[in-house]
């Protein structure tokens, strides 16, 4: 919980709600003058993980093709490669 204080002394405040949410949960994290209020953490399995699948199967249903960014910008590459190829021949 240490690390959730951090977040809001680094803001400038002492007193926020924190949410933190990973790859495996999300926790919403209160924190008042300074100190956690361990009692009122409410924690969720619902994390960056579920929810990229659950994309993927809502992407998949509608029959929406994701591109990831790597290949678009590998595909850019290539196509500039091809043409000043073609412009230099």
């Amino acid at each position: 919980m240490v690390e959730t204080v951090d977040r809001i002394f680094a803001n400038g405040r002492t007193a926020g709600l924190v949410l933190d949410s990973g790859a495996s949960q999300t926790a919403a994290v209160p924190v008042y003058d300074g100190y956690c209020v361990s009692h009122a953490v409410v924690r969720s399995p619902i994390g960056g993980d579920l929810i990229a699948e659950q994309c993927g199967i809502m992407c998949d249903e509608q029959k929406i093709e994701v591109v990831p960014s790597y290949k678009i910008a590998s595909r850019v590459r290539f196509l500039l490669k091809y043409r000043i190829r073609c412009v230099t021949d």
